[in-house]
């Protein structure tokens, strides 16, 4: 049913080996629009982080979301259940050297608890190393964490 929502699959059209897999929960009104990844004002804000901090372009990582299909940053337990062997699927096959987990929604969704103890620590997950941080959403309403998401960002540097 959420898949009739969808306008377009706003997932990198090439699927090639990349050492950071970023998960998020839910696509953008914009990406679900445009078919874009990270083509929203908080996706561009990202892309910027992670050119500044990380010097990664667009192609040097891979983004993935929870919820396949547009689901207007709702939280529902069938769509979640249907859509994470997919997402699991993704990380087999391109064997990322780290995952970067963005915000608590999606850290609690993939079966973890305490988010504010694991965040900004790596651990491995699903057999690569996984770290968590806040999502952009909860960024641009706390600013004053900024710095703690880009501390967290300069962690993955190790992995890369």
């Amino acid at each position: 049913y959420l898949y009739k929502k969808r306008k377009n699959t706003p997932f990198p059209k090439d699927v090639k080996k990349v050492d950071l897999f970023i998960i998020n929960s839910f696509i953008s009104k914009e990406e679900n629009e445009s078919g874009r990844v990270l083509s929203s004002k908080n996706g561009l804000k990202l892309q910027d982080f992670l050119q500044k901090y990380l010097n990664l372009t667009v192609d040097d990582y891979y983004i993935s979301y929870l919820y396949k299909c547009f689901c207007e940053g709702k939280n529902d337990e069938l769509a979640l259940k249907n859509c994470l062997p997919y997402m699991h699927s993704e990380i087999f096959l391109l064997k990322p050297k780290i995952i970067l987990c963005l915000g608590e929604n999606t850290f609690n969704s993939l079966g973890f608890s305490n988010f504010k103890a694991l965040r900004g620590n790596a651990f491995i997950f699903l057999n690569t190393w996984f770290l968590t941080s806040f999502d952009m959403d909860f960024i641009s309403k706390n600013p004053s964490l900024e710095q703690e998401f880009i501390d967290d960002l300069t962690k993955i540097k190790a992995f890369l």
